[in-house]
């Protein structure tokens, strides 16, 4: 059995993130700018949190962090209340109107892959639906190893 070439293969794994990112996420159209949209991603992917959960994954102190949540608490994209179980905490959740930007975002992305989708042949795009398949699947894989390492 050949040995695993773990660098080759990370390599090419960021390169096809990178180009996923280049042909499809940095030619979608946002409305504001890119760190209020950031926040609000965050907050449609992992449902409400606290100013500082949130400022650990964007790697912003909290003094960073406010004035984004004044913009998007302005524009009323989200709600900061004090958080039922520490009320020294405070929890922001998505509005509806904030919800809407990030599913019309995703609803732009999906369109302009399925147009893209529609380019390639049926060969192609069967090796392509195959591919993502195992793609998603091995993703999922590292991940759930990922977390089991941490617990440990």
């Amino acid at each position: 059995m050949p040995e695993k070439d773990y660098k080759t293969l990370s390599v090419a794994f960021m390169a096809a993130l990178f180009a996923v990112h280049q042909n499809f996420f940095r030619k979608a159209t946002i409305t504001m700018p890119v760190n209020h949209f950031t926040v609000l991603m965050i907050l449609h992917d992992e449902g409400p949190m606290t100013i500082r959960d949130m400022g650990k994954l964007l790697v912003m102190s909290k003094q960073q962090m406010t004035p984004i949540l004044d913009k998007l608490a302005k524009y009323d994209c989200i709600i900061r209340e004090p958080l039922p179980a520490d009320r020294r905490f405070t929890q922001v959740s998505l509005t509806r109107k904030g919800n809407n930007i990030i599913e019309d975002f995703n609803e732009q992305l999906r369109l302009r892959i399925e147009k893209g989708l529609q380019t390639l042949g049926d060969e192609d795009f069967d090796r392509l639906a195959d591919s993502v398949g195992a793609f998603k699947l091995s993703i999922d894989k590292m991940a759930i190893n990922k977390a089991k390492a941490k617990t440990k």
